[in-house]
């Protein structure tokens, strides 16, 4: 959701200096815009306003809201419970390992669960199982690259206030991630 205000009874989301002065505000109006604008940012990125912290609180409270966003995008990928992710990997290995041994008899645990919760042969099951890797590694490695590409960006900040909206700009784009 993008910030918006209110002048002479119209929603404005522009807080760009040379639109407000041009749709009539006074200055004053305007750093009262801009300083309302920086204080909901800064309560969506660190959780409240960042003047009473350190700068090294303003900045591990950023660095922490871009690793959130990543670890809230991975998570959506997943089914929901604790170490689903081993499964994964668990499933991955057995499976890769199963046809890298040219599929004998004997199907590994969790290529066999698979087939028979997906009512698949263990062919299928193992196929199933790798490509879903490939997919989940993509997304890890997506988010990986946004999640540290932030950061990086967030070394570039000079002041709080930079620090914040780098990381608020960083979030967003990691959210974008989101499956739908």
């Amino acid at each position: 959701m993008s910030f918006q205000y209110i002048f002479k009874g119209q929603t404005h989301t522009n807080t760009d200096r040379e639109y407000m002065l041009n749709i009539g505000m006074d200055t004053d109006q305007i750093e009262s815009v801009l300083q309302q604008q920086e204080y909901e940012l800064a309560t969506s990125v660190v959780g409240k306003n960042y003047s009473t912290m350190t700068d090294a609180e303003v900045e591990k409270a950023c660095r922490d809201a871009i690793d959130e966003a990543a670890g809230n995008v991975r998570i959506a990928y997943t089914s929901k419970g604790l170490l689903i992710e081993e499964e994964y990997r668990l499933a991955k290995t057995q499976a890769e390992k199963w046809i890298a041994d040219g599929k004998p008899n004997e199907v590994p645990d969790a290529v066999q669960s698979w087939a028979d919760a997906a009512d698949m042969t263990p062919d299928e099951a193992a196929d199933d199982i790798a490509a879903t890797a490939l997919s989940w590694e993509g997304v890890l490695a997506t988010v990986r690259q946004a999640r540290l590409s932030g950061k990086a960006a967030l070394n570039s900040a000079s002041t709080r206030a930079e620090q914040v909206t780098v990381a608020a700009e960083q979030v967003a784009l990691i959210n974008e991630l989101m499956p739908a």
